[in-house]
Formats: C-alpha cells, structure tokens, sequence
C-alpha cells in the first residue's frame, strides 16, 4: 500500500517490522529506558506490569494512553484554571514577590496550551490586570490598560509594570558593637592560668 510520509524516517519509523531478534532486543532496551526514568515517580504504576516482558512498546503506549488521555489532560486543565482564579498581587512579600506572581501566571498559560486551549494574549493581559490589587502599581495597570500595544502582549505588559515594583525592604539588623565584656574575653583573668 503506497502512502506518503512527511519525512524518511516517518516511514521507515512506520514501516519497521515490530517482531524478530532485533526488534525483541529493542523493545527490551526501551522498556529499560522508561523503567529508569519513571521508577520513582506516579508513570511507575502504569508500567510495572510488563516488567516481566520487558515490553517497552507496550509500556511506552500506556504512558501514553493515560498521560495523553482525557481524564489526565481535563484534570491539568482543570488545575491551570483554578491556579489562575486563585493567583492575586497585592504587593512584595517574602516568597512570593511580583516576579513568581509572573511565573506562576505564565506556568498557567504554557500548561493550558501544552493541552491545546488558547487563550487569546489580550484576554491574558485582562486577567493579569485584573489581579493585581497592590495600590503602588495601579498607575502602570492604567498605562497597560492605555496602551494598545501592551494589551496585546503578556511578557511586554507584565515587563513594563515590573518597572514600577518597589523591592522588599531589608529589615535594619541591630547589632551590639563589641565590647571587651560582650567579646568572650576575660581580661581581669589574664595570668591566672590556662583555660
């Protein structure tokens, strides 16, 4: 049967015989790789069943059928969404500062279009700004907001209200100066002995 293939290695990926020695040999090198690399994690339960065959193809196929499948891909969109009703701005704290309020709002996004939802850049901007509430960045929402350019691009609307964050403030240490008394030294003592 002929068929067209977009390169020479689709076909010949798609025409490779799946028996003989060879690919026996394969399939248990490939079944090696997948055990290795999921062993300590939640993909180890899918493929523990063909560690008897060392079946690699069937292993690989079963990865695949959950991780790519419809319950797991409803369930990661699912919590992308949640995160984003979640994610608010309302100033600099320690651990979470303007710069992982951006990150965790991007991580959102790559994960819905890792799974095929897109999400237009202007309504991405719109629920960015809508979530920021920190009273020191309300004139950069405004020139967002003002700007058509901004409104259409996430990375250049959240770099342009970067500019106007206000660093954590370092807390001023106390420290005592150092006195012969507060050093740890006994001077009074000196010559009577060791110690």
């Amino acid at each position: 049967m002929d068929q067209a293939y977009d390169t020479e290695q689709a076909r010949m990926i798609a025409l490779a015989p799946l028996n003989g020695m060879s690919y026996q040999q394969d399939n248990a090198c490939v079944y090696g790789i997948i055990k290795q690399l999921v062993l300590e994690g939640t993909g180890c339960t899918y493929i523990l069943r063909f560690d008897g065959t060392a079946d690699g193809r069937s292993a690989w196929l079963a990865l695949r059928n959950h991780y790519e499948g419809d319950g797991f891909r409803n369930q990661n969109v699912d919590d992308a969404y949640s995160l984003l009703d979640k994610l608010a701005y309302t100033g600099e704290m320690k651990g979470f500062t303007f710069e992982k309020f951006v990150e965790k709002y991007m991580e959102c996004f790559l994960e819905l279009a890792q799974f095929d939802e897109l999400i237009l850049e202007s309504k991405k901007v719109r629920g960015f700004l809508n979530r920021i509430s920190a009273p020191e960045l309300q004139d950069s929402v405004q020139q967002v907001r003002a700007t058509s350019g901004l409104m259409t691009n996430f990375e250049q609307a959240a770099n342009f209200i970067a500019l106007s964050v206000s660093p954590i403030k370092q807390q001023n240490r106390n420290m005592g100066s150092l006195t012969s008394e507060g050093s740890g030294r006994n001077t009074g003592n000196r010559g009577r002995g060791r110690g």
